[in-house]
């Protein structure tokens, strides 16, 4: 009664302003509808939690806006006006949305994630607008969940905290204005995670950390056995007894370990940093001195070290089981972790996507594992008009899951268990699913069957009920394979940089074409085809390839290397293979390897090395 009393003002000028609306779907066209409506945000259930279930949240009727204002709302208010927004996020959880509802969001600090549920329509979505400026998520009462994140699995029990969460929503559109809406992070945390949600865009936003979770200085001047160095603004550090250590909210590491030097003249890593054998001090805030107890300076004026955790415990974004996602004019500064990881999604599309630091920033790392990573994905992967790097990792990564038959229970049934330790957890097969067997040690398919029935034995086995009996020529350590689940992948106009690892690996049986992208410098292959049952564990026959019209220019050598991990190859792995029409600019010898493929054809492309062309056969190698 207590928020009646006190709102009961503005409901009465709400229905006496109010004029009817012409859209025949909206409640707001009754003033009295609309009464009610705030009527049971007011009084209804009122749960503690900032992040209700969906029982315990309120049924929009749609075609409402609403507004939160971090700076000069409350809570208490009904949210319909700038004038009278709600202050955090929570208000909006205890809703369930509806086609045509608009949630505006201005700038400011949200102490609340965003757990958004509802549904929208194609023509009406639901439209969640980041309004120009700063959405800086603060560290420590954001939502959180065990989300298991392929490739990831450092820490598959600790709460990964999420700014935004997309529960079972459809037709949700998340915007800002390109270059002037900045979502932050304070904390370690994903940015965006969906599950189960369909038909999501992301639009015109900026995302960034605070404090970033690759610790960067930036050497500025080089004298004797001393380095002076800068710190960029926003990384946190201490240094004490002539050690440095990197800190942000809920995590520290001193400088050490897993590191890159980055030459930004020559857009390539060289050079190495051992702090070890060095005594840090600071001069100022942000500035630093290294002197080196033996030997002299290892890294150049302009040079930038980056240094990192390798814990993989959480990622960028995270999509899982969701389909039709447009991700269209975003920019990521940068993200902790293993970038936008999708698993087990439906058609994505990534256009005008950058991830690269902000211009004039000292920073020089976005990202310090994968920026696009697929795994167990189907339908159309598209990426078309990025710019991708920055990273400690390659810039895409499409691949399935190997998991290794450990029994046979039954004639109809198999039990498999995932054999990464970063990759478990989640759920890999459903009942329709067709499956391949695989040889471990050829990577050659032999038999197929379907999914009838699925049993999580623990949280890497898996039990499978199959629609027929097992092929009797199982061997030990063989795997299966989730065909089903495997996408076709179409990157074009892209430009790949910065990266001292590979530019795009790709494993899929659908058809596949990178065509009129560019790349450069890569440390390793620019393009790398692979497949194994024994390190990684991502599957993946190649069966329809084609690389047109790209350019690569000073590349890892083989530039393009198809070389599947077989460890006693019989017959072709990979096969259909058209590799035409492109230039290499050659750093090494190198240009394409192939190995255990069928059906290759590389022809008109062009090989230069120093200026100087190389002939075809000197610069490829297929057998």
């Amino acid at each position: 009664m207590e928020k009646l009393r006190i709102f009961l003002p503005a409901l009465q000028e709400l229905s006496l302003s109010r004029k009817p609306c012409s859209c025949r779907s909206c409640s707001m066209q009754n003033p009295v509808a609309s009464l009610l409506f705030i009527l049971a945000m007011l009084t209804g259930p009122c749960p503690a939690a900032d992040y209700p279930e969906r029982t315990e949240r309120t049924q929009s009727a749609g075609n409402h806006v609403w507004h939160i204002d971090p700076d000069k709302g409350n809570d208490g208010n009904p949210g319909t006006a700038p004038s009278t927004a709600w202050k955090s996020m929570a208000p909006a959880n205890r809703l369930i949305m509806a086609r045509g509802d608009t949630l505006v969001i201005h700038p400011g600090e949200h102490a609340v994630s965003l757990a958004l549920m509802g549904e929208g329509s194609k023509q009406a979505p639901v439209t969640i607008r980041f309004m120009p400026g700063r959405h800086i998520f603060k560290h420590g009462a954001l939502m959180t969940g065990k989300p298991q994140i392929s490739n990831t699995n450092d820490a598959p029990n600790e709460p990964k905290a999420m700014a935004i969460r997309l529960m079972e929503a459809k037709n949700i559109r998340l915007e800002g204005k390109p270059g002037a809406t900045d979502i932050l992070l304070e904390g370690k945390a994903i940015f965006v995670c969906m599950e189960h949600a369909e038909n999501v865009s992301l639009n015109g936003l900026g995302f960034d950390y605070l404090h970033p979770t690759m610790g960067e200085f930036l050497v500025t001047e080089v004298e004797g056995d001393t380095m002076k160095a800068t710190i960029p603004d926003g990384t946190l550090y201490t240094v004490k007894d002539g050690n440095l250590t990197w800190h942000g909210p809920g995590w520290e590491f001193r400088m050490g370990g897993y590191s890159k030097v980055f030459d930004s003249a020559s857009g390539t890593f060289q050079g190495r940093f051992d702090p070890g054998k060095t005594v840090i001090r600071e001069l100022s805030p942000g500035k630093i001195s290294i002197t080196f107890k033996e030997g002299s300076p290892t890294m150049k004026p302009g040079q930038s070290y980056q240094n990192r955790n390798t814990r993989r415990d959480c990622c960028g974004f995270f999509q899982y089981r969701s389909k039709n996602i447009l991700w269209n004019n975003c920019h990521i500064y940068y993200m902790h972790g293993m970038g936008v990881v999708s698993q087990f999604c439906e058609n994505i599309m990534f256009s005008h996507l950058k991830i690269a630091p902000r211009p004039r920033s000292l920073r020089t790392n976005s990202s310090w594992a994968d920026n696009l990573h697929f795994s167990g994905c189907r339908g159309k992967i598209i990426v078309k008009d990025c710019v991708l790097g920055a990273s400690h990792d390659d810039a895409v990564n499409v691949h399935g899951t190997h998991l290794r038959i450990i029994d046979r229970p039954a004639p109809n049934k198999i039990t498999v268990r995932f054999m990464h330790p970063q990759t478990f957890g989640f759920d890999a097969f459903a009942a329709g699913d067709r499956i391949d067997y695989v040889s471990c040690n050829t990577l050659v398919p032999y038999a197929s069957n379907t999914v009838s029935g699925v049993k999580q034995l623990n949280e890497k086995e898996i039990e499978l009920t199959l629609q027929h009996p097992n092929p009797g020529n199982i061997q030990p350590d063989d795997v299966v394979e989730n065909v089903t689940w495997t996408p076709s992948v179409h990157i074009s106009n892209t430009v790949c940089r910065h990266i001292p690892t590979r530019g795009f690996l790709l494993t899929t049986r659908k058809p596949v074409l990178v065509e009129r992208c560019r790349f450069e410098k890569t440390g390793m292959p620019a393009i790398l085809v692979e497949d194994d049952a024994s390190g990684w564990y991502e599957s993946g026959v190649v069966r329809n390839m084609t690389i047109s019209r790209n350019t690569f220019i000073q590349c890892g050598e083989a530039v393009i290397q198809i070389v599947p991990h077989a460890p006693r190859p019989e017959g072709d792995v990979h096969r259909n293979i058209i590799i035409t029409g492109n230039t290499f600019d050659l750093k090494n010898g190198t240009a394409i390897r192939i190995r255990h493929t069928g059906d290759v054809k590389a022809e008109k492309n062009t090989f230069t090395k120093d200026g100087k062309k190389i002939p075809e056969e000197k610069a490829v190698d297929i057998r």
